[in-house]
């Protein structure tokens, strides 16, 4: 009765299950080609690269942006008559090749951004460096001009202080000059009278100091023949004439080496 009851069912019951396989084959026929399209686009991108020298540096960069930027696009963008977004593939071999470019990219910048701080590093110590040596300089040339500044001031310094040396033994020389035109008559007549006399005494006498008295015997007895013989120690004062100088070279003979106090106390006042 169940055997016939399922023989005799309308074939209209068939269909759906029927149309359901077809759809399912067509399905999967749509993906078969989509494996296969995507399948070949890799097949063809591995022939440019094995073809193709190996980029570094920027065109490191450039081909991961570019595959960065493609999968972005089929991530954003599926293929028409698709029901689920596509999602690009990349090979163990591939992804490590481009993971040591991105390493190398990396590490290429690292090395430039070292070398440029290197650079402005060396650019900072050598400004220092030149600006040092220029202040080094400036302060050499403000030393060496203060002391040829100081060097001049010290050799006009001299130079005033002996010419006014110069000056003042001119002064001194015309002021002798006229001591001795003013004084030396009056100290030749005294010394003539009293033979032996101290400087003091002779200076007391015409009001002078005791070195300009003996100044102007010294120079009575270089100029003036009366005292060509006369006699001058430190402080005492012998005039000797030619009768007087006789007796004393008599008794300077007979007892040898005599002062001039015992010889001037012998002929003078024996």
């Amino acid at each position: 009765m169940s055997s016939k009851n399922t023989n005799d069912l309308p074939w209209i019951v068939y269909v759906p299950f029927t149309l359901c396989l077809v759809g399912i084959a067509f399905l999967l026929w749509i993906r078969r080609k989509q494996r296969q399209s995507q399948y070949g686009y890799e097949a063809d991108t591995r022939t440019t690269v094995q073809h193709e020298p190996i980029p570094t540096g920027h065109d490191s960069d450039t081909e991961l942006e570019q595959l960065e930027q493609h999968d972005q696009q089929e991530q954003d963008y599926p293929a028409e008559g698709s029901s689920t977004v596509r999602v690009r593939k990349i090979g163990k071999k591939k992804g490590d090749k481009l993971r040591r470019k991105e390493q190398q990219r990396q590490y290429q910048e690292y090395m430039q951004q070292q070398a440029e701080a290197r650079r402005a590093q060396e650019q900072r110590e050598e400004e220092i460096y030149q600006q040092r040596k220029l202040e080094e300089s400036i302060r050499r040339a403000d030393e060496m001009d203060r002391m040829r500044k100081a060097q001049a001031k010290k050799e006009r310094s001299q130079e005033n202080e002996r010419q006014q040396l110069v000056k003042e033994h001119d002064k001194e020389k015309k002021r002798a000059e006229a001591r001795f035109v003013k004084y030396s008559q009056k100290i030749k007549c005294y010394v003539e009278k009293l033979k032996v006399c101290t400087m003091e005494t002779v200076a007391s006498a015409v009001g002078l100091e005791e070195e300009q008295v003996m100044a102007i015997l010294q120079q009575l007895c270089l100029c003036d023949k009366d005292f060509a013989l006369s006699l001058c120690s430190n402080d005492t004062f012998v005039f000797v004439t030619r009768e007087d100088y006789d007796r004393l070279n008599a008794y300077v003979s007979s007892k040898g080496r005599v002062s001039i106090e015992e010889a001037a106390q012998h002929v003078f006042f024996s």
